[in-house]
């Protein structure tokens, strides 16, 4: 059996398409690279590439409440509404998940939760 306190979670999100308008869905893939399986949930959050760097969004969105395992190689699609106020600009789509343990729960270790992103652009509107 393999040594749980040496497993992290390896995880990436993609987005496609990379440009979306503002108030539109956003369709994002969930990859679990790793060898364990992770949780993730409805959440999710903007930032927007500032000349200081990436700066949070507010989202003005609330989220239902649910969990889901996703496990080692399997991927998720999902999908994101983009604030209608958001204005032209390189945003990045934010969220993050947690590695499952071998005996099922969640792991408690800091190292067991991690931050994921993928970048898109709001273009302009004509």
């Amino acid at each position: 059996m393999r040594d749980q306190e040496n497993i992290s979670p390896r995880a990436r999100i993609e987005v496609s398409p990379d440009t979306v308008d503002a108030g539109r869905e956003l369709v994002y893939r969930l990859v679990n690279e790793g060898q364990v399986s992770v949780m993730f949930g409805a959440g999710y959050g903007f930032e927007i590439l500032a000349d200081s760097g990436w700066e949070p969004v507010n989202n003005r969105i609330a989220f239902a409440a649910w969990a889901a395992i996703l496990a080692p190689g399997d991927t998720g699609t999902l999908r994101a509404r983009v604030p209608t106020h958001l204005h032209p600009a390189r945003y990045r789509l934010c969220t993050s998940v947690r590695a499952v343990g071998l005996d099922g729960r969640l792991m408690n270790d800091p190292a067991a939760r991690i931050h994921l992103s993928a970048e898109f652009e709001v273009p302009a509107r004509n």
